[in-house]
């Protein structure tokens, strides 16, 4: 079997790669993938999980930036914004004291992006904001920001969140963050249906 897969290597044209290496390199993707070092050691058939941890030392800095990063990416960032139109939401999205609407952003060049809200996709734009980020995240969290800011000063609440990504194709997903906020009146904001419209 050795013999076939170096011959198998040398009419592939890669570099001289043993068929043992393979081992390495599917505990070393394991890892990186974040499958539990226990996990990989007993596929491997390590009688400890310092042999497997003695053995991918080299792999472990990786991992850890990985899970830094991913603990990072749970934790709101303030990002900083303009805003270019005000949000008004008109009295027509309120519905028993409660408006839900989309932030939806889109890339305009390199790491700047425009935000708008929209009562639904396709609706007229209720208010813009303009960011420099690195990314859908950064644009995503500066659209609840920018919508929590004008919730408290507004006497409204922000009462979910929800990301909605999931409705374009995977391929379009960097370049468009959509949001869907719900907002509710506070008891003091809520119209009381006893008084005189003027």
């Amino acid at each position: 079997m050795s013999r076939r897969f170096a011959r198998l290597v040398e009419l592939s044209g890669l570099p001289p790669v043993r068929l043992h290496d393979l081992r390495h390199l599917a505990a070393t993707l394991a890892l990186l993938a974040g499958h539990d070092i226990k996990v990989v050691q007993e596929k491997l058939g390590h009688s400890s999980r310092q042999i497997t941890s003695d053995t991918y030392t080299s792999v472990l800095p990786e991992m850890m930036r990985a899970e830094a990063e991913s603990v990072m990416a749970v934790v709101p960032r303030d990002i900083p914004f303009e805003e270019r139109t005000a949000l008004a939401i008109p009295e027509s999205a309120w519905l028993n004291g409660v408006a839900v609407f989309f932030a939806h952003g889109a890339r305009q060049s390199g790491d700047t992006w425009a935000v708008g809200a929209q009562p639904q996709p396709g609706a007229d734009v209720l208010g813009v904001i303009g960011l420099t980020g690195r990314g859908q995240d950064d644009a995503a969290n500066a659209a609840v920001r920018w919508i929590r800011d004008h919730s408290t000063a507004n006497e409204l609440e922000l009462v979910r969140v929800e990301n909605v990504n999931d409705q374009y194709p995977e391929e379009q997903r960097a370049d468009f963050p959509l949001v869907r906020l719900t907002v509710a009146r506070t008891a003091r904001r809520t119209p009381n249906r006893r008084q005189k419209v003027a």
